[in-house]
């Protein structure tokens, strides 16, 4: 449901409000709720009125079934609208979550354009953050979104100071030798 109906269902207040998507719906399922009513009484009342069960049966047929399946439907019409509302609602949160995930994840655009991490994604080297002793692949979730990024050079692991990161393992003594 969206956020006006759950503070109208909050609040007491079960009136659709006139603006709402679900007015229309509500209004063609309360009127066919309303005509299966009439048919039903309408076969009721024929029933109750004759004793032959062949006429009887006439009136169960028209009036009962009629009335039967316009409530049917009615209740139809609601359910494939809530669906819908609750597809809609299923899309935008599945839109908010993907945000979230790139967010998370570092994807972002940064103020100069560049997306974060891009640098080392680019040209897959490994990576080191200034100042740490760990290295890294680019893909590490450690570096991803990080704006200090560098790419390491080979002259920056001879000394030995330098180690692979424990989450991603690169391979720091290839590029060691290299």
């Amino acid at each position: 449901m969206s956020d006006q109906h759950n503070k109208a269902a909050a609040s007491g207040d079960f009136r659709i409000p006139a603006g709402s998507p679900w007015a229309q719906a509500w209004k063609m399922a309360a009127a066919l709720g309303v005509l299966g009513l009439v048919a039903l009484v309408a076969g009721w009342i024929g029933t109750s009125g004759t004793r032959v069960i062949s006429d009887q049966l006439a009136y169960i047929a028209s009036g009962g079934m009629l009335g039967l399946f316009l409530i049917a439907f009615a209740g139809a019409v609601l359910l494939a609208d809530y669906m819908a509302e609750q597809q809609q609602a299923n899309a935008e949160l599945r839109e908010r979550l993907t945000r979230i995930e790139r967010a998370l994840s570092g994807d972002v655009p940064r103020s100069d354009g560049a997306r974060n991490g891009a640098l080392a994604v680019a040209d897959g080297r490994l990576v080191m953050i200034p100042g740490a002793e760990r290295v890294h692949r680019p893909n590490c979730p450690l570096v991803q979104g990080k704006n200090a990024v560098r790419a390491v050079e080979a002259e920056d692991l001879r000394d030995g100071r330098l180690k692979g990161c424990r989450t991603c393992s690169p391979d720091v003594a290839q590029l060691a030798s290299n």
